[in-house]
Protein backbone atom coordinates (compact mmCIF):
# COMPACT_ATOMS: atom_id res chain seq x y z
CA UNK A 1 0.00 0.00 0.00
CA UNK A 2 2.91 2.26 1.03
CA UNK A 3 4.40 2.02 -2.73
CA UNK A 4 1.09 2.70 -3.93
CA UNK A 5 0.13 5.49 -2.18
CA UNK A 6 3.93 6.91 -3.12
CA UNK A 7 2.92 6.89 -6.61
CA UNK A 8 -0.33 7.83 -6.59
CA UNK A 9 0.78 11.50 -4.60
CA UNK A 10 3.89 11.81 -6.96
CA UNK A 11 1.42 11.37 -9.49
CA UNK A 12 -1.12 13.73 -8.38
CA UNK A 13 1.40 15.96 -7.68
CA UNK A 14 2.67 15.62 -11.41
CA UNK A 15 -1.00 16.47 -12.84
CA UNK A 16 -1.00 19.58 -10.63
CA UNK A 17 2.28 20.59 -12.01
CA UNK A 18 0.93 20.44 -15.56
CA UNK A 19 -1.66 22.82 -14.41
CA UNK A 20 -4.55 20.03 -14.31
CA UNK A 21 -7.22 20.16 -11.42
CA UNK A 22 -7.08 17.27 -9.15
CA UNK A 23 -8.53 15.64 -6.39
CA UNK A 24 -8.01 12.14 -4.96
CA UNK A 25 -10.25 8.75 -4.40
CA UNK A 26 -13.54 10.17 -5.39
CA UNK A 27 -16.10 8.02 -4.22
CA UNK A 28 -18.66 11.13 -4.53
CA UNK A 29 -18.59 10.11 -8.59
CA UNK A 30 -20.56 6.91 -8.36
CA UNK A 31 -23.42 7.62 -5.84
CA UNK A 32 -24.60 5.20 -3.23
CA UNK A 33 -21.51 2.86 -4.27
CA UNK A 34 -18.72 1.83 -1.96
CA UNK A 35 -16.22 1.12 -5.18
CA UNK A 36 -14.31 4.44 -5.66
CA UNK A 37 -13.19 3.69 -9.14
CA UNK A 38 -10.01 5.95 -9.50
CA UNK A 39 -7.31 7.16 -7.30
CA UNK A 40 -6.87 10.46 -9.11
CA UNK A 41 -9.48 12.48 -11.21
CA UNK A 42 -8.29 14.58 -13.43
CA UNK A 43 -10.78 17.61 -14.72
CA UNK A 44 -10.54 18.01 -18.06
CA UNK A 45 -7.94 15.68 -19.51
CA UNK A 46 -8.82 15.17 -22.91
CA UNK A 47 -11.06 17.22 -25.11
CA UNK A 48 -13.13 18.34 -21.96
CA UNK A 49 -13.38 15.15 -20.31
CA UNK A 50 -12.89 14.04 -17.26
CA UNK A 51 -10.36 10.94 -16.15
CA UNK A 52 -10.36 8.94 -13.36
CA UNK A 53 -6.43 7.42 -12.80
CA UNK A 54 -6.62 4.09 -10.69
CA UNK A 55 -3.52 3.29 -9.60
CA UNK A 56 -1.92 -0.12 -9.28
CA UNK A 57 0.85 -2.06 -8.30
CA UNK A 58 1.70 -5.73 -8.83
CA UNK A 59 4.41 -7.98 -8.31
CA UNK A 60 5.99 -10.06 -11.65
CA UNK A 61 7.46 -12.57 -8.74
CA UNK A 62 3.98 -13.70 -8.33
CA UNK A 63 3.86 -17.22 -8.94
CA UNK A 64 2.04 -17.23 -11.98
CA UNK A 65 4.23 -14.85 -13.40
CA UNK A 66 7.78 -15.77 -12.58
CA UNK A 67 8.55 -17.89 -15.25
CA UNK A 68 7.21 -15.71 -17.93
CA UNK A 69 8.71 -12.59 -16.80
CA UNK A 70 12.13 -14.41 -16.30
CA UNK A 71 11.71 -14.04 -20.30
CA UNK A 72 13.88 -11.22 -21.92
CA UNK A 73 10.68 -10.60 -24.08
CA UNK A 74 8.98 -7.38 -22.96
CA UNK A 75 5.79 -8.72 -23.46
CA UNK A 76 5.95 -11.71 -21.24
CA UNK A 77 7.64 -9.27 -18.16
CA UNK A 78 4.40 -7.03 -18.63
CA UNK A 79 2.22 -9.65 -18.13
CA UNK A 80 1.43 -9.14 -14.26
CA UNK A 81 0.85 -5.44 -15.49
CA UNK A 82 -1.58 -6.22 -18.04
CA UNK A 83 -3.40 -8.32 -16.33
CA UNK A 84 -3.48 -5.82 -13.30
CA UNK A 85 -5.05 -3.45 -15.58
CA UNK A 86 -7.41 -6.36 -17.26
CA UNK A 87 -9.12 -5.94 -13.74
CA UNK A 88 -9.17 -2.87 -12.99
CA UNK A 89 -10.99 -1.75 -16.39
CA UNK A 90 -13.56 -4.78 -15.55
CA UNK A 91 -14.20 -3.16 -12.25
CA UNK A 92 -14.47 0.46 -13.21
CA UNK A 93 -14.32 1.34 -16.80
CA UNK A 94 -18.60 0.97 -17.23
CA UNK A 95 -19.67 2.42 -13.75
CA UNK A 96 -16.93 5.73 -14.65
CA UNK A 97 -18.11 5.90 -18.15
CA UNK A 98 -22.60 5.99 -16.49
CA UNK A 99 -21.14 8.94 -14.35
CA UNK A 100 -19.54 10.65 -17.47
CA UNK A 101 -16.29 9.98 -17.10
CA UNK A 102 -13.41 7.90 -18.76
CA UNK A 103 -11.09 5.56 -16.83
CA UNK A 104 -7.36 4.37 -16.94
CA UNK A 105 -5.32 2.13 -14.96
CA UNK A 106 -2.39 3.51 -13.93
CA UNK A 107 -0.33 0.01 -13.27
CA UNK A 108 3.64 -0.31 -12.15
CA UNK A 109 5.23 -3.38 -10.97
CA UNK A 110 7.31 -3.47 -7.54
CA UNK A 111 10.28 -3.21 -9.38
CA UNK A 112 9.23 0.82 -10.92
CA UNK A 113 8.18 -0.55 -14.32
CA UNK A 114 5.09 0.44 -15.98
CA UNK A 115 2.89 -0.88 -18.61
CA UNK A 116 3.14 0.24 -21.94
CA UNK A 117 -0.53 1.98 -21.98
CA UNK A 118 0.93 3.23 -18.18
CA UNK A 119 3.90 4.54 -20.40
CA UNK A 120 1.82 6.60 -22.95
CA UNK A 121 -0.35 8.66 -20.66
CA UNK A 122 3.00 9.73 -18.96
CA UNK A 123 4.21 10.63 -22.15
CA UNK A 124 0.87 12.60 -22.67
CA UNK A 125 1.57 14.58 -19.32
CA UNK A 126 4.87 15.09 -19.54
CA UNK A 127 4.42 16.69 -23.09
CA UNK A 128 1.38 18.79 -22.09
CA UNK A 129 -1.41 16.40 -21.52
CA UNK A 130 -4.36 14.52 -22.24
Amino acid sequence: ISKHNFIRDVLQSSFRSAGYSTSLSESAIIPDRKLRPGDIVVRNWSRGRDMAFDVVVTSPMQQKFVQASASLAPDEQEKAMVRAESRKYDKSELVCAQQGFDFAPLAFDTFGGCSSATGKILAQLISGGG
